[in-house]
């Protein structure tokens, strides 16, 4: 019997969109993880909080949309996937509850407990993506694993496709 019952997939994002709410560098990190995946992603931000600088760039490139506005649990409507990164635990489990309310498969960043799906470490050579999860339960092992991955792989390997 697995120790993790957490299923290894590929979701297929095309034709969906993701909604990211929380502005900060936690934020960033999965703005930036479904970015380089071309997934349509929305960022929802507190009118009194910060922007990550990241973010900000992103938004300027027109490659996501910023809505810095009151959060309300019908900003999630409509959106396939909610990444949950406000830095307020309670307040992030509050907004899985609404997302998984309104049918979205829901990550809370660094609250594995409540999540539905976890982003995973990744080495991408075009068409090819190599993931590498915990589970949650080890984020750093994940990078060191996905680092090694990264300058063990070959660049090449996109010309076997």
């Amino acid at each position: 019997m697995s120790e993790s019952p957490h299923v290894p997939v590929a979701l297929n994002m095309a034709g969906r969109t993701a909604v990211v709410v929380g502005g900060g560098a936690a934020a960033a990190d999965k703005v930036a993880y479904l970015a380089d995946f071309g997934v349509s992603t929305t960022v929802l931000i507190e009118p009194s909080s910060g922007i990550a600088p990241f973010v900000r760039e992103l938004a300027e490139s027109k490659h996501i949309e910023v809505q810095q506005e009151p959060y309300e649990a019908s900003l999630l409507e409509g959106h396939s996937l909610v990444v949950v990164a406000t830095g307020d635990s309670a307040r992030d489990r509050l907004i899985a509850a609404d997302a998984k309310a309104v049918g979205a498969i829901v990550n809370v960043v660094d609250d594995p407990e409540v999540c539905d799906v976890f982003a995973v470490g990744y080495v991408r050579r075009g068409a090819v993506s190599i993931a590498v999860s915990t589970g949650g339960r080890s984020p750093a092992f994940t990078a060191a694993l996905r680092e090694h991955l990264d300058e063990t792989i070959e660049v090449e390997i996109q010309e076997h496709f």
